[in-house]
């Protein structure tokens, strides 16, 4: 009998625990890109990166120098994207 009630409590709490992490990539998804005045060059990159995470691409950072511009590199569905994030006020190389 506790082996059943045992089960039941495991069955109940997992099925909980997959709704809860549906919520939040739910909720994830519908964050908005915000530009800040503030926002520095990287912090920009990190924002492009997370807004793509939040839609279900696996978003990764590449290093701050010496990528030839790369910024970002996504992936989803078997595609590869490359991004390039410029946040500066007047022109810059690559």
């Amino acid at each position: 009998m506790i082996g059943i009630v045992l089960l039941l409590v495991i069955l109940i709490l997992g099925r909980w625990l997959a709704r809860r992490a549906a919520r939040r990539k739910y909720l994830a998804a519908l964050v908005e890109f915000r530009w800040r005045p503030d926002m520095t060059p990287i912090k920009f990159e990190t924002c492009c990166a997370d807004y793509l995470r939040a839609r279900g691409w696996k978003a990764k950072l590449t290093q701050t120098s010496g990528d030839q511009g790369v910024d970002v590199l996504a992936r989803k569905n078997g595609k590869l994207v490359v991004l390039q994030c410029k946040l500066h006020s007047k022109p810059v190389g690559n």
